[in-house]
């Protein structure tokens, strides 16, 4: 089964991405394009999968597919195709609506059986036509006493010093007209720590509920990008895209999270990013593609690194180039030792044992998890435009994150880690 962890140690969990049985006759397929699950990871949903588009396609083309193959459906469109919910029977062929960012393009099909599967996979312009999978995660400046509240990690972005002085200076303001998506398990958005900053934007894994977090993953992550005594951004709005519920996920709901979450911006027209604190092996469904677009759009993607103690090269999304990967260090500038390392991380976050909120007050939490939304955070407290970076292309605030950080302050190892360490001190003369 696909193990995809939410990057984080204490709720480290595996999606298990479910796939549909492939064709009695396989011969029959271009294996090219169908992308079969690893049963040795994952669990399989049966008769479900996600056929995505070539890049290359026009938009005349792709419309002339989803007409030509609507005959094939006993309904098209169908916005609660690959739902989770229970007792979700079938009762005939239907097709989910399109995902679209830029030239990606793909769509979830339901109900269709091994046999039938030529009738699409055959069409020139499906890129791949991939086993649907269920994946199991486990998921004015004020001075604030970091000693008694235990919020080191703020202290440790709030200096150049690895001495800690206890004292974190935040500003209530930065952020405010930024929108960060929380693409995770949903987000109690009544907790105190958002004062109404937070908002329900999607449930992608079941659009008969609202994105209510039941589990607190996303709830930790949004209060540290944008909580109002334990985040950086206190102006922030956070939105709300649920991917994930009682430890489980797919991989259409990922996908649909991130494309919608990716409209809703352009929509919105607001400087944006996406933080995504959770990832799974490349092999089992490769977010690069989608990810690359969604970054065109003008949206920053910041995503965990993980933490297998492994190479974050070998998972997905920490592998994308255009996504802004990052890495877990420790209260004494060491690298945490769950955490992913390697070529593909661009930068390291103080991330164990930090205080963030939980369904029902606050918790302590480690993992990658963490420190990647204190990366998003620090984006978002200068995506303001009177401050330094204005409303800029997700590139110019990769090579801002480069240069204007701390370097060569962690003990990286040998592992082949950039050596820069978060550092962003929302408060200006």
């Amino acid at each position: 089964m696909m193990r995809i962890i939410r990057c984080d140690r204490t709720l480290a969990g595996i999606f298990y991405l479910v796939i549909v049985l492939g064709l009695t006759n396989s011969s029959e397929l271009d294996e090219q394009k169908l992308r079969r699950a690893n049963l040795k990871r994952n669990r399989r949903i049966q008769d479900e999968y996600i056929v995505t588009l070539s890049p290359d396609a026009t938009d005349a083309e792709v419309s002339d597919h989803l007409n030509r193959t609507k005959g094939k459906f006993q309904d098209v469109d169908d916005v609660h195709v690959g739902d989770r919910k229970k007792n979700n029977k079938c009762g005939g062929r239907r097709r989910g609506p399109l995902m679209s960012v830029g030239t990606y393009k793909a769509y979830v099909i339901t109900c269709f059986k091994e046999k039938d599967l030529e009738l699409i996979i055959s069409d020139n312009i499906v890129a791949k036509v991939e086993e649907q999978q269920i994946i199991r995660v486990d998921k004015s400046c004020t001075n604030v006493d970091t000693q008694s509240r235990g919020l080191w990690n703020l202290d440790r972005i709030n200096q150049k010093s690895s001495v800690l002085d206890n004292i974190y200076n935040s500003s209530q303001g930065v952020g405010v007209n930024v929108n960060i998506y929380i693409v995770d398990s949903g987000i109690q958005k009544g907790h105190p720590e958002f004062g109404g900053r937070a908002e329900f934007g999607v449930n992608c894994l079941n659009s008969y509920d609202t994105p209510t977090d039941k589990d607190g993953h996303g709830t930790h992550v949004a209060g540290i990008a944008a909580g109002l005594t334990v985040g950086v951004a206190r102006g922030a709005t956070l939105i709300a895209v649920k991917v994930s519920e009682n430890s489980e996920a797919t991989t259409s709901s990922v996908t649909a999270g991130i494309t919608w979450a990716a409209n809703d911006a352009a929509e919105r027209n607001k400087p944006a990013i996406l933080n995504l604190s959770i990832g799974w092996p490349k092999e089992d469904h490769d977010l690069n593609q989608l990810i690359a677009q969604v970054v065109k759009k003008g949206l920053i993607v910041v995503v965990a690194a993980g933490n297998e103690a492994s190479d974050a090269c070998d998972y997905t999304p920490a592998n994308v180039p255009d996504a802004i990967t990052v890495a877990s260090s420790t209260k004494y500038d060491e690298l945490a030792a769950s955490s992913n390392t390697g070529m593909c991380v661009d930068i390291i976050a103080p991330g164990e044992k930090v205080l963030c909120p939980d369904l029902h007050g606050y918790t302590i939490h480690s993992g990658t998890s963490f420190a990647t939304p204190l990366v998003s955070g620090v984006i978002a407290a200068n995506l303001n435009g009177s401050h330094n970076l204005g409303n800029p292309s997700p590139y110019v605030v990769a090579n801002w994150l480069e240069e204007g950080m701390l370097d060569g302050v962690v003990d990286v190892k040998a592992t082949g880690t950039a050596n820069i360490l978060l550092f962003g001190e929302p408060c200006y003369d």
